[in-house]
């Protein structure tokens, strides 16, 4: 299991992604590229060591490492704010 912590750009990332179902759409909600965003979920689903997104076209699902992993940077986001 990888030791690195992820970086805050990558929860917020995946916390976007999760609140609007889209990797466009959390790509405008965080004034970057979908490309950005796909680098950012693509590496820390590296660092984590799984799956955390499920890719339709353009939907998304999360798995349920990503759901779990979600619910986690929730609570970390909320203690940090």
């Amino acid at each position: 299991m990888p030791t690195d912590l992820p970086d805050l750009r990558q929860i917020k990332t995946l916390v976007a992604i999760a609140d609007t179902g889209s990797f466009t759409k959390a790509a405008k909600q965080l004034f970057v590229t979908q490309s950005a965003v796909s680098h950012s979920i693509r590496g820390l689903e590296d660092q984590v060591g799984a799956k955390l997104v499920e890719r339709f076209g353009k939907r998304i699902s999360l798995t349920q490492d990503g759901v779990v992993f979600l619910r986690r940077s929730r609570r970390a986001l909320h203690e940090l704010e």
